[in-house]
């Protein structure tokens, strides 16, 4: 199989046909040999039925069918488990992301043999201010704290080597993000700017994309640990610091200590002291949450073999 066409379905219902339509020319352009894998990520109309129907008509379509929805990047990922294509195409059946970019892309693979992966971003993140507004704050943020980095105005959509897909089934987060994934693999990928749609305001509220963003910094990074761990010493050390000033007070005027002075510079000192332990429990925490996913600790891309 030369490439293999990888699509979720959440509410598309009225762009299936068209999607499709489209999907299939392009890659026509490119090969006859090839698959489009439709995932079912629970949606609620009648995304199934369309697709049922389109495989009676057409042997290259197939459906991966979930229980019900376990998010986005989990069905990404499950599609990816199904597709049996030497190259991957990656992408949302709502036409946001338009199925005819599969020619640059591939187009750009060939041009170099060592690329693994071709990604798309927004030149300009699509969406009202709200959303242009938390997505520059979640890549600053996460970018900031994090080992890796994402990207800017990443895109779902993108070209895969079966090479690279097969390292992405290396990592078993439950709790899964995906960007996060796609940069940690490694593996030689190069951008290409597109142009996705806007069809209404995004269905992720603020509380879910505060929710998103932190479920990412914590998957990523124990650099949050480290800020307790500075902040705690930090504050221990003004305690130590009131401490002395207070006793010199005492020794040098002989005045008695006052009561809410002591009593405010004990809660700062044994707080500091308790936040600071935390933060060091907290690294030996983050150390087990690493080895609990059992991520690896290398990718092999490729082995030789000499003659």
């Amino acid at each position: 199989m030369k490439i293999s066409a990888v699509a979720t379905l959440y509410k598309t219902e009225g762009y299936i046909h068209s999607f499709y339509q489209r999907m299939t020319a392009s890659i026509l352009k490119i090969t006859n040999d090839y698959e489009i894998v439709f995932i079912n990520d629970g949606s609620p109309d009648n995304s199934v039925s369309v697709i049922k129907k389109l495989i009676e008509l057409d042997s290259k379509v197939k459906l991966v069918d979930l229980s019900r929805n376990f998010g986005h990047h989990q069905a990404m990922l499950a599609g990816m488990d199904y597709a049996i294509g030497e190259f991957v195409f990656l992408i949302d059946s709502d036409l946001e992301e338009e199925p005819e970019m599969i020619i640059p892309f591939y187009e750009k693979m060939m041009s170099d043999e060592d690329i693994d992966v071709v990604y798309g971003v927004q030149e300009t993140r699509k969406g009202k201010f709200f959303e242009r507004l938390s997505g520059a704050v979640f890549y600053s943020v996460f970018n900031y704290l994090s080992a890796i980095e994402i990207p800017r105005n990443l895109t779902s959509l993108r070209l895969m080597k079966k090479s690279y897909v097969e390292s992405l089934r290396l990592y078993h987060e439950r709790e899964l993000v995906l960007a996060g994934i796609w940069s940690l693999a490694g593996f030689k990928q190069v951008p290409m700017v597109v142009k996705k749609g806007f069809r209404g305001n995004t269905t992720y509220s603020l509380l879910r994309k505060i929710d998103v963003m932190t479920n990412a910094i914590i998957s990523f990074s124990a650099f949050p640990l480290v800020i307790i761990f500075r902040l705690g010493a930090l504050i221990t050390v003004a305690a130590l610091i009131g401490v002395f000033y207070v006793f010199y007070e005492y020794i040098s005027a002989n005045r008695s200590i006052s009561g809410w002075r002591s009593l405010i510079v004990s809660i700062w000192f044994f707080g500091g002291i308790t936040l600071m332990c935390l933060g060091v429990i907290g690294r030996y925490v983050a150390k087990i949450f690493t080895e609990v996913k059992q991520r690896p600790r290398v990718v092999v891309k490729q082995v030789l073999q000499g003659k």
